[in-house]
Parts: C-alpha cells; sequence; structure tokens
C-alpha cells in the first residue's frame, strides 16, 4: 500500500473555497488502484489542512497522476486556495493493530499522524518498539480503530491512527514520544478534526 501524505497552509479567507475545491476529489473513486481518502482541519493549527491518500500500490498512483490528477485540480480551482503544499509518498510497513485501515475509512473521527525522521543506526530499534510498544499501548485504546506504520525513501516515518471519537485528541501521546529523543532527528505530531464531505471511500 502507499499512502499520499497532503499538508496545506490556508489563509483564513480562503477556507470554504478550499473545503469546496476538496470535495471535487470524490471523482478519485472511479480511479483503478485508489482504496480511499480522508482529510480535514488540523486541531492546534487551524490555517492547515491535512489529507491521507491511499493508493493499492506505486503502479496505479502514478498512472492516476499521470493521466487524472491535474484534470481533477484545474476542475475544483484548488490552486488559487492555499499558500503552501507538502506532498510526501511512503510505503506501508505494517498494522498497527489486526486490523486494515480502509474498511474504517467511514467510522473514523480523527486521524493522528506522526511523520519522524530517525537516524540512520536507530532505524531498526525505532521500527522494534513500534512494534512491540508503540502497536500495544495504542491498541489497548478502544477508540482507536486502525493504523498504519510507513517509511519513505528518505528514512522518514509516518505513523498514522484512525480513532473512532472526537475525544481521541485528548490522547496522552507525550509519553510515547518523549522515549524517542534520542533515536529521531525530527518528530511531528498532528491531530486531524475530519471533515465528512473530504472523504472519498
Amino acid at each position: 500500500m502507499l499512502i499520499k501524505w497532503i499538508v496545506c497552509d490556508v489563509p483564513k479567507h480562503k477556507k470554504i473555497d478550499f473545503s469546496n475545491a476538496q470535495e471535487k476529489w470524490n471523482s478519485l473513486v472511479n480511479i483503478d488502484g485508489f482504496l480511499g481518502q480522508i482529510g480535514g482541519w488540523n486541531l492546534n493549527k487551524t490555517s492547515k489542512a491535512g489529507i491521507i491518500s491511499l493508493w493499492r500500490d506505486q503502479l496505479s498512483y502514478h498512472k492516476f497522476m499521470d493521466q487524472e490528477h491535474d484534470k481533477i485540480l484545474k476542475e475544483g480551482k484548488q490552486k488559487d486556495t492555499y499558500e503552501h503544499i507538502s506532498v510526501e509518498i511512503f510505503n506501508k510497513k505494517f498494522n498497527i493493530n489486526k486490523f486494515q485501515v480502509t474498511p474504517f475509512l467511514k467510522e473514523v473521527k480523527i486521524l493522528w499522524v506522526v511523520d519522524c525522521v530517525v537516524k540512520e543506526d536507530k532505524q531498526e530499534y525505532f521500527e522494534n518498539l513500534q512494534k512491540n510498544i508503540w502497536n500495544e499501548q495504542m491498541s489497548k485504546n478502544q477508540d482507536m480503530l486502525a493504523g498504519v506504520f510507513c517509511k519513505n525513501d528518505q528514512n522518514k516515518y509516518l505513523v498514522v491512527s484512525l480513532w473512532g471519537s472526537k475525544d481521541a485528541h485528548q490522547l496522552d501521546v507525550e509519553p510515547i514520544l518523549s522515549k524517542l529523543t534520542d533515536d529521531v532527528i525530527k518528530i511531528h505530531g498532528t491531530v486531524l478534526i475530519l471533515d465528512e464531505n473530504w472523504s472519498v471511500v
């Protein structure tokens, strides 16, 4: 599975236009290899929008980018609604709990995303920590529906978890993140309040 992580800086006076344009991506549902897309506004930085898009593999994603992406972007005039955009591509390594993420895309209320750059000599340790500690701790919370642990070619990791309760943003993640200070070069957590109108499932 390929995971696309998009972050946009949106001026306050253009948030409605951005949101309307984001709804135009519902035509993705007809694209071969597309698995689902969800997104919303950053809880702590309300001028930032975040979107997670899931694809079967690199081949189907690149075919979409070559043939369909620019048509949808132009139709929604979304380029005029944000000041800056960041797009990163990751490959799934393993699930956070026993469930796949795609069946839960209609139920999720909160999306928690952690992206981090890990020291090269600590990557194996970091991945084992995720499997043996993070996954177990997060899975104990009944509000967590599913999640994926991902990595890209630049040794950057992305941890994406789906939560079924709007109270999930109160999850105390500081004890988990504090354990990584000696292993990571950079770490950043984002909590998104999802907008159902942006969901393509």
